[in-house]
């Protein structure tokens, strides 16, 4: 079994679009898979996962749930949306888990849940629409 580390550093994304890139990129690299941010996100184009222009092309992230075991060998879990406040407190710090929404048009990785009752984040664009390295209930 890999050992996740949430106090992975975040991986940075560099343009507009490729959000789930580098949250996949941080993801895997925080359970020690070897997965450098450029070459997810030249991988990830390569198979269809992403645009330049749109990012990730499903939103529910199925495909590349799907794609991660099957490129990387690192088994994925899926939770169907919508993911509760609750679960997302619950399991985060146990595994590196990803969340995006089509509201917030953006993802991002979940490190831990803070003391406070916020989460937080491996934020690839620190701000986002508000959202720096912590989330609140209230912006969830």
């Amino acid at each position: 079994m890999m050992q996740y580390d949430p106090t992975h550093p975040r991986v940075v994304q560099d343009d507009s679009w490729s959000c789930s890139c580098a949250t996949t990129s941080w993801m895997l690299q925080s359970v020690g898979v070897y997965a450098p941010y450029p070459t997810v996100e030249q991988d990830m184009l390569a198979a269809g996962l992403v645009t330049r222009g749109d990012g990730l092309l499903v939103g529910s992230a199925g495909p590349l749930t799907r794609w991660v075991p099957e490129h990387y060998g690192v088994q994925t879990g899926r939770v169907v949306a919508p993911v509760s406040w609750g679960w997302l407190r619950e399991n985060a710090g146990n595994k590196p888990i990803g969340i995006g929404s089509s509201v917030w048009y953006h993802w991002s990785g979940v490190r831990a849940a803070g003391v406070d009752g916020n989460l937080l984040l491996a934020n690839p664009a620190d701000g986002h629409m508000g959202v720096p390295q912590e989330m609140t209930q209230q912006q969830f």
